[in-house]
């Protein structure tokens, strides 16, 4: 993510990695999304959305959660513990 977003010299970095196996499904994917991210900023400046599939988040769902996630990054100027979300815990 870092090395991909330092040679595109990229405002926002989007990968989607499945799940390993041994979790309670392995149809689960993870989206990771960072600002301007690269080897010298910490772990902590990731942001993540995970438990994407059928039985979790599905991905339709997702998929709008995490362009919501973007917008905000892209107003704030960073993302991980720093962006301040809005969730919704009434569904």
């Amino acid at each position: 993510m870092d090395r991909i977003s330092e040679a595109l010299n990229a405002k926002v970095t989007i990968i989607l990695i499945g799940e390993r196996p041994g979790l309670a499904t392995g149809e689960s994917m993870s989206a990771y999304l960072a600002y301007e991210s690269s080897g010298k900023k910490p772990e902590s400046q990731r942001t993540v959305v995970s438990n994407i599939h059928k039985n979790g988040i599905p991905p339709v769902e997702a998929g709008a959660q995490i362009i919501s996630i973007v917008e905000t990054m892209m107003r704030a100027k960073t993302s991980g513990i720093n962006l301040k979300l809005q969730i919704n815990k009434n569904g």
